[in-house]
């Protein structure tokens, strides 16, 4: 199982666009975009899941980010479909605790339960 994301084209000078995340087989709708930059390669995808609550999660990967996708600095190394990202989770428009690195499609799954509850997952304060 893997994470894709279906990002329609941005209008002129959006920052962001309406689509879905798949994290397995779940569909959730995002704010997603992404960047790509091909000299030197860099791409990043983000996408941001706001649940009933006021917790969101910030899904990310690309290069340099704690995915998969951390050592893809050539654009044949990139993978659009990652089998991990990094996490952030926000309260308030804030970042709560520490991002979560290599998150699988599983770990993504509870920490989305658990933020549709309001719970701020415990995990983003394992280091800080």
């Amino acid at each position: 199982m893997m994470f894709r994301a279906d990002i329609p084209p941005a209008p002129e000078g959006a920052r962001h666009v309406e689509g879905l995340l798949w994290v397995g087989e779940n569909a959730y709708p995002a704010l997603l975009d992404r960047k790509n930059i091909l000299d030197p390669f860099f791409a990043i995808r983000r996408a941001r899941v706001h649940a009933e609550t006021d917790i969101a999660l910030s899904i990310i990967w690309g290069t340099a980010t704690y995915s998969t996708n951390h050592e893809a600095f050539q654009e044949e190394a990139f993978q659009e479909e990652p089998a991990t990202v990094e996490v952030g989770v926000l309260r308030g428009g804030g970042l709560v605790g520490d991002p979560l690195g290599y998150q699988s499609v599983e770990d993504v799954l509870a920490l989305i339960r658990q933020a549709s509850r309001g719970h701020v997952p415990h995990e983003v304060h394992r280091y800080g």
